[in-house]
């Protein structure tokens, strides 16, 4: 058993327990990331604390990292990424793509393979530029 998601004929799958390591290496990475940024110092602080608070998703949003609750927030079988998800997605692993280098999950989020179907970031590319949403199973 686990997880596939698609958009269309762009597809991904792997096992739940290698979806889950996925995300907290893609959650991991954007905080290697956070520790990088300059600007706005109560962003800053919120997002360097790391505790949801009502400000976090603003924080997340004013960097471009939104894409973070997303991913991070979404039911593991039967459901959907809307194409503003998929597109907020692409943003946040553009931006924490050289800190995921160091982590197992690089390959199948950027890097194609003929074992698998396509990349992570693939399907929700497809999503974005092709205004569908990605469907999870």
């Amino acid at each position: 058993m686990g997880i596939d998601i698609y958009c269309g004929d762009t597809i991904f799958g792997c096992s739940y327990s290698f979806w889950d390591t996925i995300r907290t290496e893609i959650y991991q990475a954007t905080m290697d990331y956070i520790q990088t940024l300059d600007g706005d110092e109560f962003y800053l602080k919120i997002l360097k604390e790391g505790k949801k608070s009502l400000h976090f998703m603003n924080a997340l949003n004013y960097y471009d990292i939104g894409g973070l609750l997303a991913l991070m927030n979404q039911s593991d079988c039967e459901g959907y990424y809307t194409v503003g998800n998929s597109l907020d997605i692409c943003m946040l692993l553009d931006k924490i793509k050289p800190f995921l280098k160091k982590y197992s999950c690089y390959d199948c989020v950027f890097t194609k393979d003929e074992r698998l179907f396509n990349t992570v970031y693939e399907v929700f590319e497809c999503s974005h530029k092709n205004m569908k949403k990605v469907t999870i199973s």
